[in-house]
């Protein structure tokens, strides 16, 4: 899970702001080194498959939008394990809530809306 925290983390960093260099600001943030950032992002490239932004002969270590929606994943799986974790939680809720969400998302990749659009974006 921690992989794909880092991952979570780097798309945050570059989702808006578009920031050059997401790892030295990451790297500032938990003092890890870059070479642990780029171990992390090969991992998750080894098991799920490229979740990086294409470079010219080198890794940019720049989430793609695949990227960033395996870290934004991460996220939310965290944040339920926490929330889990807590002992004043309310355990038949947190079921309740997580069984709705997984039946919102089906339906809805059932229905094909997270398919590409076949027609371009009207801007």
């Amino acid at each position: 899970m921690g992989d794909l925290l880092v991952l979570a983390r780097l798309g945050a960093l570059v989702h808006g702001d578009e920031k050059l260099f997401p790892t030295a600001e990451l790297k500032h943030e938990t003092e890890a080194s870059n070479t642990r950032i780029r171990n992390a992002m090969i991992r998750i490239a080894e098991v799920l498959g490229p979740v990086e932004v294409e470079g010219k002969q080198r890794r940019t270590q720049r989430p793609s939008a695949k990227g960033r929606n395996i870290g934004g994943a991460a996220v939310l799986a965290n944040m339920l394990i926490e929330i889990a974790q807590e002992e004043q939680t309310d355990h038949d809720r947190l079921r309740h809530e997580i069984a709705q969400l997984i039946d919102r998302l089906e339906n809805m990749r059932k229905a094909g809306s997270f398919r590409k659009s076949r027609t371009p974006p009207r801007f």
